[in-house]
Formats: structure tokens, C-alpha cells, sequence
């Protein structure tokens, strides 16, 4: 699955709150069959302070760097934005 799939799949589903670390923020939720995903925004002061970020979130309107999916058979898929340089 790539990025751009995965926003497409999973674009609308409601993300929760779980950490901030150095100007990151991570999004996560346990969707269909026990799948697991997360997104991971941020990384940068410039990034966090000129956007709305909420305690739930879709993942759509994250545009996260990185997003997680751990599926129910454990297989673990990391898939980078290819729109935003890091």
C-alpha cells in the first residue's frame, strides 16, 4: 500500500491524540479487524504553530509525515509523505 492508498482507504477515519515528542505529534486508532494505525505530524516549530491540531483528527486532514499500519496479522507498513521534505 502506498501513501497516497492509504489516505484514500483510511482518509476519513477519526484519529485520537497519544503523544507529543519534540514538536511531533502522534494520531492513532484501532480501525477494521483489529488494524492499528498511526500518523505521525510535526517535527518542526514552523509546522505545529500554524495549524489547528485537535485531540481527534482525520487522518486527511492531518497530511502527516509518516503514517503506521499495523495489521491484525502483526504485518507493519511505514509509509512516508512524499510531498513534505524532511
Amino acid at each position: 500500500m502506498t501513501y497516497e492508498e492509504a489516505i484514500k482507504k483510511f482518509g476519513s477515519r477519526e484519529l485520537h491524540f497519544c503523544q507529543y515528542y519534540k514538536y511531533g505529534f502522534t494520531y492513532s486508532a484501532i480501525i477494521d479487524n483489529n488494524t492499528q494505525i498511526s500518523a505521525y505530524f510535526g517535527g518542526n516549530a514552523d509546522d505545529i504553530y500554524k495549524d489547528d491540531l485537535r485531540a481527534v483528527m482525520t487522518l486527511e486532514s492531518l497530511s502527516p509525515r509518516y503514517i503506521t499500519i499495523i495489521h491484525a496479522d502483526g504485518e507493519k507498513q511505514e509509509l512516508r509523505n512524499p510531498d513534505v521534505w524532511f
